[in-house]
């Protein structure tokens, strides 16, 4: 007999209850920090279980590194493009290769007197040497850089540098 009683509630299609959203809301909070705490209790169960191979790679890690910085060479090249107007390329070209031979000298304080520099700058600068920008068919865009000097000065339009350091 109660299936056949009409249900007196009206509810339309149309409207929000917001007692079932804030009801779901809830629900959707709890599953999430639930999921949440699952998931930091995991990870916690995990690094104590697998403590001792953890800390192996971790340690293994930092000497496979420790042990590439020590052996591997620190060297920084720069190059950069000199012009100038009050000295011809061919001038500057000279003067960087005479630092170039104070370089190879070992000539700290003639070289730390020529650039201007103080010694521990100067103590950081392995070699500068002077290259060739090389122009084939001189139309005013450099086609390579000349590093084994094998230059025809009349194809050239400007010159080049190159700063190792440490």
């Amino acid at each position: 007999m109660s299936e056949n009683i009409p249900n007196n509630k009206n509810v339309r299609d149309d409207e929000i209850d917001l007692l079932d959203l804030f009801r779901r809301m809830g629900k959707s909070l709890s599953r999430w920090t639930q999921a949440i705490g699952r998931a930091i209790l995991i990870t916690i169960v995990f690094l104590i279980k697998k403590w001792l191979p953890l800390s192996l790679s971790i340690i293994l890690a930092i000497a496979a590194s420790y042990f590439f910085k020590m052996t591997s060479d620190s060297l920084y090249s720069s190059d950069l493009v000199i012009r100038s107007n009050s000295v011809s390329t061919s001038d500057m070209i000279n003067y960087i290769n005479r630092l170039h031979k104070y370089c190879e000298d070992k000539n700290i304080s003639v070289l730390a007197e020529a650039t201007s520099l103080n010694h521990e700058q100067i103590n950081n600068i392995l070699d500068i040497s002077a290259f060739w920008i090389i122009d084939k068919g001189n139309d005013g865009i450099p086609d390579y850089v000349d590093y084994n000097n094998n230059i025809d000065v009349y194809d050239t339009v400007m010159s080049g540098c190159r700063i190792h350091s440490m």
